[in-house]
Order: structure tokens, then sequence, then C-alpha cells
């Protein structure tokens, strides 16, 4: 009976763990610009199934409002190429990420937590000489698991046990 509950909950972990729900729209930059806000020099960006930059020595800005759970613990994750310059990831206006030039595409994460029911993701950029490109961005909601608290027949059975222990230990000394 324990073994099939076991692994009941093991199946609903892992279900759980395989539907974490990105709550960015478009993050894989499938649909353009759909769903995300523009800033800077726009000529030189484009969406090739990913966020192309290419504006020379300007800040471009890509970002999106999030609806979250305050205080909830979120996971964002994103793959950036930086040919020339850098690209900052920013939540809710304070530096999470920044990456450096790259040698192709890079993954890169961080853990960041809601400070209000709405939260802005955005990715800064600025570059020097050719492009710097975003893809597979990604905020996914961390549910807090509490510690297991001892039951209290645990407790009282590990009580016995060092009880045991203690009396076996004197009766050895009485005898020696």
């Amino acid at each position: 009976m324990k073994l099939r509950l076991l692994m009941a909950a093991c199946a609903l972990a892992t279900a759980f763990s395989a539907n974490a729900q990105n709550l960015v729209t478009n993050g894989d930059f499938s649909a353009g610009s759909a769903g995300w806000v523009l800033n800077g020099d726009l000529d030189f960006s484009s969406f090739p199934g990913f966020w192309q930059d290419g504006a020379f020595l300007s800040e471009d800005s890509i970002s999106q409002s999030i609806g979250t759970v305050l205080g909830g613990n979120y996971r964002l994750s994103f793959d950036a190429a930086v040919s020339f310059g850098s690209m900052v990831a920013y939540w809710n206006g304070s530096e999470v990420a920044t990456t450096g030039v790259t040698d192709g595409w890079m993954s890169y994460g961080a853990n960041v937590v809601a400070d209000s029911t709405q939260s802005i993701l955005k990715f800064g950029t600025q570059n020097l000489l050719g492009f710097n490109y975003l893809d597979n961005v990604r905020l996914t909601y961390q549910p807090r698991v509490a510690a297991p608290v001892p039951e209290p027949e645990t407790f009282a059975m590990m009580m016995a046990g060092l009880g045991v222990l203690g009396m076996v230990r004197r009766r050895r000394q009485d005898q020696a």
C-alpha cells in the first residue's frame, strides 16, 4: 500500500514539474514582436523566430508586463547570443542577469521574486558592431515546498531508540 502511495506521489510531482507553464507571451518570438513592447532604435530590430537587435551605440529594450503572485518565486531562463556589447535582463527594474560577448547561443537564468501582482520583465541591449540575439524566454512559477515536519510517532520512536541505546551502554558499563 505504501509503495502505491509513493508511486502516485512521484507521478503527481512529475506531472506538476513537466507542466510548468511559461508565463511569458511569445517567448520564442514565433509571432514576431507580439506581446512585447519595444523601445529604442527599432529600425535595427527584427524577429526571424528570435529577437535580433543591431542598433549601433544605442540602448534598445524589449519588455512585457506579466501577472504574478505577490511574494511568489519564479524562474527566469533565456538564450542569448551577443556578438558585441552586452544584454541585461531586468525584473521590476532590478538587474537579474547580464551577458557578455558569447561564442554563439548561451543559456542564462535567474531566480526572481514578485513584489507586486504585475511584474515587468525587460531585456536591454547595447551593441557596438554587429547583432545581439534573444530567444526562448521562459518564466515559470516555482511553488514553495514546505519542509516535512516529523510526526509525533516518529519522534517518539526515535526517543525510545535512544533510550534503549542508553540502557545497553549502561548495562555494558555495569558488567565491565
